[in-house]
């Protein structure tokens, strides 16, 4: 009973993805755009837009990519004004991430 269990379990883990979101999808910087907001911060297992208010939006957890909260971050960062420092790379970089991880 065991061993099937364990063999069962196994073939799981090779579906678990090792994504470097910084290298990925924001080609190997903390930001897109910079420190000032909005933006994404990222990291070697982060990937999180910031609006200017301050809030945030992690696209991925403790369980992988978050895909069900990718259509609201669109949402926002289309509604950013034209001339937004970094819309057009952060639309970009949100797209690949679509595109990588959903």
């Amino acid at each position: 009973m065991l061993i099937c269990t364990v063999l069962a379990v196994v073939p799981l883990a090779g579906f678990a993805k090792s994504t470097n979101f910084k290298k990925a999808y924001c080609s190997n910087s903390d930001y897109v755009t910079s420190s000032a907001r909005p933006h994404f911060h990222c990291g070697k297992d982060f990937y999180t837009y910031t609006e200017k208010s301050g809030n945030h939006d992690n696209l991925v957890n403790k369980s992988g990519p978050r895909c069900n909260i990718v259509p609201a971050v669109e949402q926002k960062v289309d509604a950013l004004p034209d001339g937004t420092a970094g819309k057009a790379q952060m639309k970009s970089s949100l797209d690949a991430f679509k595109q990588g991880e959903c």
